[in-house]
């Protein structure tokens, strides 16, 4: 019983590391998306393109990178 409570509480600190280290990496990876919005960088024609071209390497560098990661 007490190595099955030990256990979850690792579980649980592993989850939430977890989870922390992805939303740091999404974080950092949508930061210059994030920036061209601002910046009305995609409202233009073709910005529509741009953007789906920008989503779809944050998400293939994300998963690259965590891949691993239990969250």
């Amino acid at each position: 019983e007490k190595i099955n409570e030990l256990f979850n509480g690792y579980l649980c600190q592993n989850e939430q590391a977890s989870k922390r280290r992805c939303e740091d990496l999404l974080s950092s990876l949508s930061a210059p998306m994030m920036e061209n919005l601002k910046q009305g960088f995609y409202a233009k024609p073709g910005g529509y393109d741009l953007f789906c071209k920008d989503l779809e390497d944050i998400v293939k560098k994300y998963n690259s990178q965590a891949n691993k990661e239990v969250k």
